[in-house]
């Protein structure tokens, strides 16, 4: 669920359909800018922080609990002068190994 933390990064909605290339997802969609607003945040004040950004899809594991896909990234501005989240290397991620107990 967006706006908990996730290894210390709050959660942040993306929708993981909306890659660029490998590792860069466009990030001005409403789910987003709605999640930022909720820290009291911008995507202009988030460039360069740190986020848990998980996939707005409500998948569930096998017991029904939450574990949408996710990946630890940040915020930059991109060439054509929007705003992407750009992963790093650990990649795609399940949600329910990686939030704070």
């Amino acid at each position: 669920m967006p706006g908990h933390a996730s290894l210390g990064f709050p959660e942040v909605a993306i929708d993981l359909n909306t890659r660029v290339d490998r590792n860069t997802y466009m990030a001005g969609l409403p789910c987003t800018l709605a999640s930022l607003q909720s820290l009291g945040l911008t995507l202009e004040t988030s460039i360069g922080k740190k986020f848990a950004f998980v996939d707005i899809s409500g998948t569930v594991n096998d017991s029904g609990a939450p574990d949408d896909l996710m990946f630890y990234g940040v915020f930059a501005r991109s060439d054509d002068g929007g705003y992407v989240a750009l992963g790093d290397t650990s990649g795609l991620l399940y949600r329910s190994g990686h939030v704070d107990a």
